[in-house]
């Protein structure tokens, strides 16, 4: 793993390696969601995008943060 400039860990894998996986979000608003990883490649998300690319790109759908 890496590392953010802000010192947390930084998910480099490739989404394709965790496929099997759900990811739980959990916004600033207090907004949280579950979903499965294979369902964001099934949208169109390429599957060697690096999961911390994932993560950046999501916005709220409560308040678009």
């Amino acid at each position: 793993m890496s590392r953010h400039l802000d010192s947390s860990l930084k998910p480099v894998s490739p989404i394709y390696y965790v496929a099997t996986a759900w990811l739980r979000v959990r916004c600033v608003c207090g907004h949280a969601t579950s979903l499965p990883v294979s369902d964001l490649i099934a949208a169109g998300i390429p599957r060697e995008t690096r999961c911390y690319q994932v993560i950046d790109r999501l916005r709220c759908s409560d308040c678009s943060a």
